[in-house]
């Protein structure tokens, strides 16, 4: 084979080679905007997926029972333009009337009997302590050391629940209390305790938050349970930490 044909063929080689490179650049180029594309989509679909789960667990949690299969196919109904039977401003009002409707009855005032036989049937556990107050004191493990006054802070983890056993409040991780910023059953209850122990206080709505309850969490007249573990009594300079179950 001649240097002629050795330069034609390389020549051809090469036409083939650019022409080649350029389609596959054209098609990664493509594959880059389709994956961008999807990239922006599942980014939307976080957002969106992320703030719509949250609505769903909040509206959850206080009772009203939502089936997830429903509410994301009538989303689906409105991505696609389709009627899902209500206007925004329609949907928008029913959620608040069934919003209202369970926290009015989340609110209602618990009544003194039902309140009574709760201190009654805590003061019949083995160990409890009726205390003049009408606190029912109870040592499920006992601790060592001295127990917390007034100006002292306190490291601990408690749950707190109501007659109906439904849990209002409960700790993941240790919070500090000034002893004295708590309301009274609390600050009671913990000057009875002992570093390291685990203790369980019921009280009557008047040491707790009286008739008018926490709108929302804490019915009026309600009657509280705590069960507390004391970590620590601090020194009273470390009660900078907010109460989270201050008056």
């Amino acid at each position: 084979m001649n240097f002629r044909k050795i330069i034609a063929i390389a020549a051809v080689a090469a036409i083939a080679f650019i022409g080649t490179t350029d389609v596959s650049a054209k098609k990664q180029k493509a594959n880059a905007e389709e994956a961008d594309g999807y990239r922006l989509e599942r980014a939307m679909g976080t957002v969106l997926g992320t703030a719509l789960n949250r609505s769903v667990e909040q509206i959850s949690s206080m009772g009203i029972k939502v089936d997830r299969e429903n509410v994301i196919a009538a989303v689906l109904k409105v991505l696609d333009g389709k009627d899902t039977g209500f206007t925004l401003p329609e949907a928008d009002a029913l959620i608040g009337e069934y919003v209202d409707s369970v926290r009015r009855e989340a609110n209602k005032p618990y009544d003194e009997e039902s309140q009574a036989e709760f201190l009654a049937k805590a003061a019949l556990e083995p160990g409890a302590t009726v205390m003049p107050s009408g606190l029912v004191f109870r040592i499920i493990t006992e601790g060592e050391g001295a127990m917390p006054g007034d100006n002292d802070s306190v490291r601990l983890l408690y749950s707190g629940s109501l007659s109906n056993g439904g849990v209002f409040d409960s700790t993941d991780e240790p919070v500090v209390f000034t002893v004295q910023n708590l309301v009274l059953g609390f600050s009671e209850g913990l000057k009875m305790m002992k570093p390291g122990g685990i203790y369980e206080i019921t009280f009557p709505a008047a040491l707790g938050y009286g008739e008018g309850g926490i709108p929302g969490a804490i019915p009026g007249n309600a009657a509280l349970k705590f069960r507390v573990e004391l970590i620590e009594v601090l020194p009273p300079a470390a009660d900078a930490a907010a109460d989270a179950v201050a008056k």
